[in-house]
């Protein structure tokens, strides 16, 4: 399964590693998305990847089969401070060298047009929001894990952007009333997908 999650805020131009949140635009909340979508108790979790599209830096494709295991940071702010070194050096495969998320992909292209694509491929997408119907009735028995991505809003819900293109075709699904945190929701979805399969 795909997750995407976007943000319009990150900046990392004045980033410290003192204060990631206040210096990042809470590229902290980022962190614990990617953390929670990649990392099992007993390692990476292989069936889930995440893309976090970045509006001012891009596209970034986390996809465990890339990445190795032993050397992945794997608490916030070690990852943070990874995170914002490959995020200045994406382009130079010399300065991603010594670091451990060179494997993760780059791409021009944003959370629309990357869904088309997936969807073309034959994935269904289902969007994260309290509006949405049960997340038990708005999944289709019939999608393979495999083939499904997860839109997570962040505090601001859904960008107004995306929110045009809802459509039939992508289930609003919700995990009830109650609010949370973004990486929570990520948790909570593969609980639910895996205890279903």
């Amino acid at each position: 399964m795909i997750f995407f999650i976007e943000s319009d805020t990150v900046d990392i131009s004045n980033y410290t590693i003192k204060d990631i949140p206040g210096s990042t635009g809470r590229l902290d909340v980022i962190s614990r998305c990617v953390l929670a979508a990649l990392m099992n108790d007993d390692g990476f979790d292989i069936s889930s990847e995440i893309w976090v599209f970045l509006k001012k830096y891009g596209t970034f494709i986390f996809n465990p089969k890339k990445l190795i295991y032993e050397i992945f940071p794997k608490n916030e702010l070690q990852f943070t401070d990874y995170f914002v070194k490959a995020i200045k050096s994406y382009y130079s495969i010399k300065e991603l060298n010594n670091n451990p998320l060179s494997g993760v992909a780059y791409i021009d292209q944003d959370m629309n047009a990357s869904l088309s694509n997936l969807m073309r491929d034959g994935y269904r997408a289902h969007a994260l929001m309290e509006k949405g119907i049960n997340i038990m009735e708005g999944m289709n028995n019939s999608t393979s894990p495999q083939k499904m991505v997860f839109i997570i809003g962040n505090q601001m819900g859904i960008s107004h952007r995306f929110e045009a293109h809802l459509s039939e075709k992508i289930k609003v699904i919700s995990l009830g009333l109650k609010s949370y945190l973004a990486s929570s929701v990520i948790r909570l979805i593969k609980i639910i997908i895996y205890h279903d399969t």
